[in-house]
Protein backbone atom coordinates (compact mmCIF):
# COMPACT_ATOMS: atom_id res chain seq x y z
CA UNK A 1 0.00 0.00 0.00
CA UNK A 2 1.25 3.33 -0.59
CA UNK A 3 0.32 6.73 1.59
CA UNK A 4 -1.93 8.44 -0.89
CA UNK A 5 -4.10 6.89 -3.57
CA UNK A 6 -4.35 8.69 -6.64
CA UNK A 7 -7.24 10.90 -5.77
CA UNK A 8 -5.82 11.96 -2.40
CA UNK A 9 -2.41 12.97 -4.34
CA UNK A 10 -4.23 14.82 -6.94
CA UNK A 11 -5.88 16.99 -4.47
CA UNK A 12 -2.82 17.78 -2.89
CA UNK A 13 -1.12 19.04 -5.79
CA UNK A 14 -4.34 20.94 -6.86
CA UNK A 15 -4.26 22.71 -3.36
CA UNK A 16 -0.13 23.47 -3.94
CA UNK A 17 -0.65 24.58 -7.37
CA UNK A 18 -3.55 27.00 -5.69
CA UNK A 19 -1.32 28.18 -3.15
CA UNK A 20 1.28 28.90 -5.91
CA UNK A 21 -0.54 30.80 -8.38
CA UNK A 22 -2.71 32.90 -5.42
CA UNK A 23 1.20 33.88 -3.75
CA UNK A 24 2.46 34.30 -7.58
CA UNK A 25 -0.75 36.59 -8.12
CA UNK A 26 0.10 38.35 -4.63
CA UNK A 27 3.65 39.26 -5.62
CA UNK A 28 2.87 40.52 -8.96
CA UNK A 29 0.58 43.14 -7.82
CA UNK A 30 2.59 44.80 -5.26
CA UNK A 31 0.19 44.86 -2.54
CA UNK A 32 -2.12 47.00 -5.26
CA UNK A 33 -4.90 45.35 -4.18
CA UNK A 34 -5.94 44.34 -0.62
CA UNK A 35 -4.41 41.09 0.88
CA UNK A 36 -4.97 39.93 4.43
CA UNK A 37 -1.64 40.76 6.24
CA UNK A 38 -0.61 37.37 7.00
CA UNK A 39 -1.28 35.44 3.24
CA UNK A 40 2.08 35.76 2.17
CA UNK A 41 3.79 33.87 4.84
CA UNK A 42 0.41 31.29 5.11
CA UNK A 43 0.94 30.89 1.26
CA UNK A 44 5.17 31.01 1.13
CA UNK A 45 5.01 28.00 4.06
CA UNK A 46 2.33 26.05 2.54
CA UNK A 47 4.41 25.96 -0.81
CA UNK A 48 7.78 25.17 0.82
CA UNK A 49 6.30 22.06 3.57
CA UNK A 50 4.09 20.62 0.71
CA UNK A 51 7.08 20.95 -1.67
CA UNK A 52 9.10 18.71 1.28
CA UNK A 53 6.54 16.40 1.98
CA UNK A 54 6.03 15.24 -1.71
CA UNK A 55 10.26 15.58 -1.67
CA UNK A 56 10.31 12.90 1.22
CA UNK A 57 7.92 10.30 0.08
CA UNK A 58 8.50 7.40 -1.70
CA UNK A 59 5.97 4.45 -2.52
CA UNK A 60 8.39 1.83 -4.17
CA UNK A 61 11.64 2.30 -1.54
CA UNK A 62 14.66 0.64 -1.06
CA UNK A 63 15.61 2.70 1.84
CA UNK A 64 14.38 1.59 5.13
CA UNK A 65 17.16 2.95 7.93
CA UNK A 66 18.57 6.31 8.75
CA UNK A 67 21.95 5.79 9.77
CA UNK A 68 22.55 9.23 10.51
CA UNK A 69 18.91 9.78 12.22
CA UNK A 70 20.21 6.56 14.38
CA UNK A 71 23.23 8.27 15.04
CA UNK A 72 22.18 11.10 16.40
CA UNK A 73 19.19 9.55 18.30
CA UNK A 74 22.06 7.56 19.66
CA UNK A 75 23.91 10.06 20.94
CA UNK A 76 20.47 11.06 22.95
CA UNK A 77 19.80 7.68 24.43
CA UNK A 78 17.21 7.25 21.93
CA UNK A 79 15.90 5.29 19.32
CA UNK A 80 13.59 5.46 15.82
CA UNK A 81 10.97 3.79 17.99
CA UNK A 82 11.00 6.49 19.94
CA UNK A 83 11.60 8.84 17.83
CA UNK A 84 8.74 7.84 15.73
CA UNK A 85 6.24 8.12 18.95
CA UNK A 86 7.52 11.23 19.61
CA UNK A 87 6.80 13.01 16.28
CA UNK A 88 3.14 11.10 16.03
CA UNK A 89 2.44 12.46 19.22
CA UNK A 90 3.04 16.07 17.52
CA UNK A 91 1.24 15.10 14.41
CA UNK A 92 -1.56 14.43 16.75
CA UNK A 93 -1.35 17.80 17.99
CA UNK A 94 -1.08 19.18 15.34
CA UNK A 95 -4.08 17.57 13.50
CA UNK A 96 -6.61 18.50 12.21
CA UNK A 97 -5.06 21.43 10.38
CA UNK A 98 -1.10 21.33 10.82
CA UNK A 99 1.90 19.99 10.33
CA UNK A 100 4.55 18.28 13.07
CA UNK A 101 8.24 18.95 12.28
CA UNK A 102 12.01 18.10 13.03
CA UNK A 103 13.94 20.58 12.17
CA UNK A 104 17.40 22.06 13.43
CA UNK A 105 17.33 25.01 15.74
CA UNK A 106 19.34 27.69 15.26
CA UNK A 107 19.08 28.90 18.77
CA UNK A 108 19.73 25.54 20.48
CA UNK A 109 21.95 24.42 17.75
CA UNK A 110 20.17 21.15 18.00
CA UNK A 111 17.49 18.94 16.22
CA UNK A 112 14.35 19.97 17.97
CA UNK A 113 10.41 18.78 17.04
CA UNK A 114 6.85 20.17 17.52
CA UNK A 115 3.62 20.68 15.77
CA UNK A 116 2.65 23.91 14.68
CA UNK A 117 -0.99 25.02 13.41
CA UNK A 118 -2.12 25.69 9.87
CA UNK A 119 0.69 27.19 7.93
CA UNK A 120 2.43 29.64 9.58
CA UNK A 121 1.15 29.75 13.40
CA UNK A 122 3.61 28.89 16.13
CA UNK A 123 6.45 28.93 13.91
CA UNK A 124 9.77 28.99 15.53
CA UNK A 125 12.13 32.24 13.80
CA UNK A 126 15.69 30.29 13.07
CA UNK A 127 14.49 26.65 12.18
CA UNK A 128 14.97 24.51 8.97
CA UNK A 129 12.72 21.78 8.76
CA UNK A 130 14.41 18.32 8.03
CA UNK A 131 11.17 16.21 8.12
CA UNK A 132 7.86 16.91 8.23
CA UNK A 133 4.16 15.14 8.48
CA UNK A 134 1.49 17.09 6.71
CA UNK A 135 -1.41 16.87 9.35
CA UNK A 136 -3.82 18.58 7.16
CA UNK A 137 -7.18 16.76 6.91
CA UNK A 138 -6.74 16.67 3.19
CA UNK A 139 -3.83 14.40 3.94
CA UNK A 140 -5.21 11.16 5.26
CA UNK A 141 -9.85 12.27 5.19
CA UNK A 142 -10.18 10.04 1.87
CA UNK A 143 -7.59 7.79 2.35
CA UNK A 144 -8.02 6.87 6.06
CA UNK A 145 -11.00 8.28 7.15
CA UNK A 146 -10.70 9.13 10.78
CA UNK A 147 -8.06 6.73 11.17
CA UNK A 148 -4.96 9.01 11.61
CA UNK A 149 -3.01 5.96 13.39
CA UNK A 150 -3.22 4.24 10.45
CA UNK A 151 -2.16 7.30 8.21
CA UNK A 152 0.57 7.85 10.54
CA UNK A 153 1.82 4.24 10.09
CA UNK A 154 2.21 4.32 6.54
CA UNK A 155 3.66 7.93 6.56
CA UNK A 156 6.93 5.72 8.23
CA UNK A 157 6.84 2.61 5.94
CA UNK A 158 6.84 5.61 2.86
CA UNK A 159 9.45 7.92 4.43
CA UNK A 160 12.41 8.39 1.98
CA UNK A 161 15.22 8.41 4.73
CA UNK A 162 17.91 9.30 1.81
CA UNK A 163 15.62 12.37 1.10
CA UNK A 164 16.10 13.44 5.04
CA UNK A 165 19.46 12.46 4.87
CA UNK A 166 20.34 14.45 2.14
CA UNK A 167 18.74 17.21 3.80
CA UNK A 168 20.53 16.84 6.85
CA UNK A 169 24.08 16.68 4.75
CA UNK A 170 23.16 20.03 3.00
CA UNK A 171 22.22 21.76 5.87
CA UNK A 172 25.03 20.45 7.53
CA UNK A 173 27.31 21.69 5.35
CA UNK A 174 25.64 24.97 5.07
CA UNK A 175 26.05 25.88 8.35
CA UNK A 176 28.95 23.89 9.31
CA UNK A 177 27.74 21.96 12.61
CA UNK A 178 28.15 18.54 14.07
CA UNK A 179 25.68 15.87 14.57
CA UNK A 180 23.53 16.59 17.88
Amino acid sequence: MMLHKPATEKLHLDLLDGYKQRLNHIEDTEREEKEEPFERSFLHNAIYLHNMWFEQLEDHKNDTESPLLEEILKRRDSNLSTFQKWMNDFARDAKPNGWAIWAWSQTLKTFVGFPIKSHDDKVPVGIIPILVIDCWEHAYQLDYQNDFDSYLDQFWKDINWDVIEARHHELATLLGYGIK
